[in-house]
C-alpha cells in the first residue's frame, strides 16, 4: 500500500456496518463515503452549506 496516498482507518464494527450500508445505497465506495461524511462534517463546523 502506498502510505502516502492511503492509511487505515480503524472504527467499531458497528460504525463500518453502517457506512459501508449508506455507501452501497447511495453508490458510493466506502472511501467515497468517508469523503463525504468528513466534508459534511468540516463543513458544519465551519458553518458552510453545501
Amino acid at each position: 500500500m502506498d502510505i502516502t496516498k492511503w492509511k487505515s482507518v480503524l472504527v467499531p464494527i458497528e460504525v463500518y456496518e453502517q457506512i459501508k450500508t449508506i455507501a452501497k445505497s447511495e453508490g458510493r465506495t466506502i472511501s467515497g463515503q468517508l469523503r463525504i461524511m468528513w466534508e459534511v462534517y468540516r463543513d458544519t463546523r465551519t458553518n458552510k452549506v453545501r
